[in-house]
């Protein structure tokens, strides 16, 4: 049912039609919700997070691969008031992404509300307009020839990364668990979160390097490092991969930071 009911929706959208440079990432999020949420019972939280996963990855190829750079920054500006009048402030294709994020928070707000859980959006919007700055950001160094360290590219990277984002929505469609006291926690960034982001986005720079320097798009990690340290991608890989083993002693190390949720 639940692979039914969001294949539906994303075909109803017609999405890949009207947005002929988006990627389509339904089979993607398919695994990630079900991966997050495995137990029968989450059927709807499921479909929670499938959706805005999905729609997460449409703004991201707008900034990666479409969007001009005025263009962006009107979206950025009119995301942060997150108002659906500032649309008429939009190009045509951006006003198709930027409607139907905004109708899909809204269709989210009224499923939610009948089990008196609707406050939890605010921390995926907010969190949403963070990654959507990161994104410009992003864009900005790309559209200007801008040669960002690696630890500028690292420090922004783990919020266009997106995981954070991930992380705050995967939690709305959750049980009690998901109470106030857990999405002010996501949102403070602890270390242990922190650690496993960084293990995140080094492992997507290291899958991802050679797929995302075919396409206009800032280069990632691997090329940034090469650049700012001067080395190979052989080397930059490998040091990546004793990055990963550090972070993930880090991760460890604070694993005993337990929510206060819990």
């Amino acid at each position: 049912m639940f692979v039914l009911l969001t294949s539906r929706w994303w075909k109803d959208l017609d999405l890949p039609s009207k947005l002929p440079y988006i990627r389509s990432r339904l089979v993607e999020s398919y695994i990630w919700a079900i991966a997050t949420y495995y137990e029968p019972h989450y059927s709807l939280s499921r479909i929670i997070f499938t959706k805005p996963f999905v729609m997460f990855t449409v703004v991201d190829d707008t900034y990666d691969a479409y969007g001009l750079p005025e263009e962006l920054r009107l979206y950025t500006k009119a995301t942060q008031r997150w108002d659906m009048k500032e649309i008429n402030q939009l190009p045509d294709y951006m006003k198709i992404v930027y409607r139907n994020v905004l109708n899909l928070y809204k269709e989210l707000e009224e499923e939610m509300a009948k089990q008196g859980i609707s406050y939890r959006l605010y921390y995926s919007q907010e969190s949403f307009k963070e990654t959507v700055t990161g994104y410009e950001i992003e864009a900005n160094w790309c559209n200007e020839g801008y040669k960002a360290t690696f630890d500028e590219y690292m420090s922004n990277g783990l919020i266009s990364a997106g995981y954070f984002l991930v992380g705050l929505s995967s939690l709305l469609g959750m049980g009690e668990v998901a109470n106030v006291e857990a999405f002010e926690w996501m949102r403070s960034k602890p270390k242990v979160l922190v650690a496993a982001n960084i293990i995140g986005r080094l492992i997507n720079d290291i899958m991802s390097h050679e797929e995302e320097d075919q396409r206009v798009h800032i280069a990632t990690g691997v090329e940034w490092y090469m650049k700012d340290y001067g080395v190979s991608k052989e080397e930059a890989i490998d040091e990546f991969t004793e990055l990963l083993q550090m972070h993930g002693k880090i991760l460890i190390r604070n694993a005993s930071d337990q929510p206060p949720f819990q």
